[in-house]
């Protein structure tokens, strides 16, 4: 019988409590390499001791093979476990695992009769045309899915809200969760540039790369022998797996990779199955040290002792991006570490999946261009300390980097330099407010401290709130979209890459959910405090 982990123990409650709840459609999300299987096989196990009958759907050989393994381990021959797919038709079976395409025969689910429970393996293939019509059919069945990510490369929703299949997330537990407690190794990455690959030219389509036109662009380039040469001087050592986004690409990388000096074979989705399985068998035993493939090991394939995965086919799909590199994340005697080489090219500013996709943290600068590779997990330390020195520095209050509003009328966001000038930025320079409740204040306009002391536009204001008032009648005569009116749209936004990489420049944090009028903000705060010699 599996023993079940902790986490796998209150993903299963989590399921239970759904149902009971009266959700048909919950969905439970985990790492690569953290037992899916083992959950849903113990699901399949209670369900069937609650007089069920559970039906589990998969579209793999690969997939059905692993679930048919995991269940009899973990039903100990109290239920038969029965399989459909191709010529077989084990449809009498009290559990049975069917692959998704044998199911789209009517006649081939009504020989199967009733089922109470549908177990989806690989959930964010749901929504396809072939599961709907699965769920339809058994409609009062309960169904679960699960799944190591809950994106598609279609940007198709999964959601039941949204046109989608699934309820709710009621169990989640990311990559760095699962790395801190030690079921995953960590990962450090690094990019290998191919010159002559240019990205921009490749099509797209549904926000990502076409697998034809990227295996064009990328066997009309030096990508093998740039991959050759990265397998030789960075994992020589290592097991591992290239992924090629068409079977040609495939058999290149393979034939560079096997000129370099390595036993590598490729692997395909036409493969012939005994083919495959003896190909992978090799693999396992160490006899063949890489595997090239055409996306065909993205899902259902473990290999504990491979240690490194080359991104042979550059992606900006997130989903697909975790898929892969979750293959060499799984522990195994020996291994500390796995390792990742990204191989890019001129993407200008495509945006590419890397190894910060995997916390979707903020730490893509430091990943990209280090000249060593970075761990993952000191990538989001690096970054958490960066964060608590700025925040520590700057002392980010309602003060110094907030819109400011005395009164419900201010149309602009003032804003107050570390010295405790009020002020509004206007490009290069600013409007501050100059004196105090004794003296009086003063509305001046300049870009330095020494100039707003010839640049007065109002004088001896008796409060604040007045001088206030002043100024913003003055700036909406002068002109208003030059200055910080808070009620601009861009300001609610998330800041763009050129605005968030200003500010770090400046030592500023640009923090998880942070609105673009909060950057431009501190943005402000630092310089005029600077020109103002508040250092």
């Amino acid at each position: 019988m599996l023993k079940l982990r902790p986490y796998q123990d209150e993903a299963v409650a989590a399921v239970g409590q759904a149902w009971s709840g009266g959700m048909r459609a919950p969905v439970v999300v985990l790492p690569t390499g953290t037992g899916k299987t083992v959950v849903f096989s113990d699901l399949a196990d209670r369900i069937v001791k609650a007089g069920g009958r559970p039906l589990i759907l998969a579209h793999r050989d690969e997939l059905i093979e692993q679930a048919v393994a995991k269940l009899r381990t973990q039903l100990r021959g109290r239920a038969e476990v029965g399989v459909v797919k191709g010529a077989r038709r084990e449809v009498w079976a009290p559990v049975v695992v069917a692959s998704v395409q044998s199911l789209r025969s009517e006649e081939r689910r009504r020989q199967l009769g009733n089922v109470t429970h549908i177990i989806t393996d690989e959930a964010h293939h749901a929504v396809a045309d072939s599961y709907v019509r699965v769920y339809d059919w058994w409609a009062r069945a309960r169904l679960v899915g699960v799944t190591a990510t809950l994106l598609r490369g279609d940007g198709r929703a999964l959601g039941a809200r949204r046109g989608g299949i699934w309820d709710d997330v009621v169990y989640e537990r990311d990559i760095l969760w699962m790395i801190r407690r030690g079921h995953l190794v960590n990962v450090d990455a690094r990019r290998v540039t191919v010159p002559d690959l240019d990205l921009q030219r490749v099509a797209r389509r549904g926000g990502d790369f076409t697998d034809g036109s990227l295996g064009h662009a990328l066997g009309d380039s030096t990508a093998p022998e740039v991959v050759a040469e990265a397998i030789r001087t960075h994992a020589a050592d290592e097991a591992g797996i290239v992924f090629a986004p068409t079977v040609d690409t495939a058999m290149i990388f393979a034939e560079a990779i096997k000129g370099a000096g390595f036993a590598v074979e490729p692997v395909w989705g036409d493969m012939g199955a005994a083919e495959r399985r003896a190909t992978i068998a090799r693999f396992h035993s160490g006899q063949t040290q890489w595997l090239t493939n055409c996306m065909v090991l993205t899902e259902g394939f473990d290999a504990p002792h491979a240690s490194t995965v080359v991104i042979a086919r550059p992606t900006s799909s997130a989903g697909l991006y975790v898929q892969m590199v979750g293959r060499v994340l799984r522990p195994s005697p020996g291994k500390e570490m796995a390792h990742v080489i990204d191989v890019v090219g001129a993407a200008g500013r495509l945006p590419l999946a890397d190894l910060t996709t995997l916390t979707g943290l903020d730490v893509r600068e430091q990943a990209i261009g280090d000249a060593e590779p970075r761990s993952l997990l000191g990538l989001v330390e690096d970054r958490a300390r960066e964060e608590a020195r700025a925040r520590e520095e700057l002392q980010i209050t309602e003060l110094t980097s907030e819109e400011v509003s005395l009164f419900g009328e201010r149309h602009s966001a003032w804003l107050k330099t570390r010295g405790g000038t009020w002020f509004i930025p206007a490009g290069k320079r600013f409007v501050a407010l100059l004196g105090d409740d004794k003296a009086g204040w003063n509305v001046a306009y300049g870009s330095t401290a020494s100039k707003l002391d010839r640049g007065y536009v109002a004088q001896e204001m008796p409060t604040i709130e007045d001088a206030m008032a002043e100024a913003e009648v003055w700036i909406s005569k002068a002109g208003a979209e030059l200055y910080g009116d808070k009620a601009r749209s861009w300001r609610k936004v998330k800041p763009s890459e050129q605005m968030a990489a200003f500010a770090r420049r400046l030592g500023l944090p640009v923090l998880p959910g942070m609105r673009a009028g909060e950057v431009s903000d501190a943005i402000s705060v630092k310089l005029v405090s600077a020109r103002m010699g508040q250092r």
